[in-house]
């Protein structure tokens, strides 16, 4: 990835890339998606090459931060799109923890786990819920939040 940014980089993230998309499945992924692909498609053939490639842990996340645009867009994509692949695909929460856990969190992440957290609890959450929330909440706008990115947060979560 870093090479098509213009730059050498040789951190565990970009060495670990570099390898994997050398597989010829990642090109064809990578070409589908530049040719108007469907994103559930993408997600799934993705998350198959994943287990076949018996990829753990924060390599999972650094391949699905990499592709968050094809996750975001199927999981916001209309509701036949997700019933389509079942449980094919992780659900949205799986996914955002993945990705918090390898890279860390940024407004994209915590929106795409306030909307999953919306549409599975019908607007009201749990306590273990709002926990984690708050949990990337705190990656996302540091340990002491200021009121602004509070607000910010509680819009999020009262969106649509």
């Amino acid at each position: 990835m870093s090479k098509i940014w213009g730059f050498q980089c040789n951190c565990k993230r970009c060495k670990f890339e570099e390898q994997i998309c050398s597989k010829m499945e990642m090109q064809e992924i990578q070409m589908g998606l530049e040719r108007g692909l469907n994103m559930g498609d993408a997600v799934y053939r993705l998350e198959e090459g994943m287990r076949r490639w018996m990829v753990r842990g924060d390599e999972k996340g650094y391949l699905r931060a990499s592709f968050w645009v094809a996750y975001s867009e199927a999981y916001e994509s209309d509701h036949k799109t997700v019933r389509r692949w079942g449980r094919r695909i992780p659900a949205a929460e799986a996914v955002v923890d993945s990705v918090s856990k390898a890279v860390g969190s940024d407004e994209r992440v915590l929106k795409a786990f306030m909307a999953g957290l919306k549409r599975r609890c019908g607007g009201g959450s749990g306590l273990v819920e709002m926990e984690r929330a708050m949990k990337l909440a705190r990656g996302v706008y540091g340990k002491v939040m200021k009121k602004q990115a509070m607000r910010t947060l509680i819009e999020l979560g009262n969106q649509e």
